[in-house]
């Protein structure tokens, strides 16, 4: 059985949610509710990061190094802030309005920049030692 490290699985899940946002772009047309494109990616977006965040905190471990786990946390803050801007964002445009789109934007991007952080902060372990082989001396 192959054993991955904790801490390579966190940054899986962390690329992935980068990558996920950034395919979110295509699903557009696979949005119900959607008002208009900007409005589909940013939901798309939210609910990407949303599954990846849930993900990375199940593979915290008491060996985690803390500035992982504070980064985390800082996305997960990141996170329910966007989510609220999304929100009004898409009540507004629900509503008849032509909200501005630019804080939740911004939102977004700091979102983006804190699973970054995430990312950044873990470094890769040192390799595993060569497998032994009996009888190779």
């Amino acid at each position: 059985m192959i054993k991955i490290n904790p801490r390579a699985q966190l940054a899986v899940v962390l690329l992935m949610c980068l990558c996920l946002a950034d395919c979110a772009k295509n699903a557009v047309a696979n949005t119900p509710g959607a008002i208009n494109t900007f409005d589909a990616n940013a939901y798309n977006t939210l609910i990407s990061v949303q599954a990846s965040l849930t993900q990375a905190k199940t593979l915290i471990t008491p060996t985690t190094p803390p500035a992982v786990r504070t980064a985390l946390n800082a996305a997960g803050a990141a996170y329910n802030v966007a989510m609220d801007a999304y929100k009004t964002y898409h009540a507004a445009l629900v509503a008849g309005g032509t909200p501005d789109s630019t804080t939740l934007s911004a939102q977004i991007s700091k979102l983006v920049t804190d699973i970054a952080a995430i990312v950044a902060g873990l470094k890769p372990l040192p390799p595993a030692p060569a497998p032994v082989t009996p009888g190779a001396d």
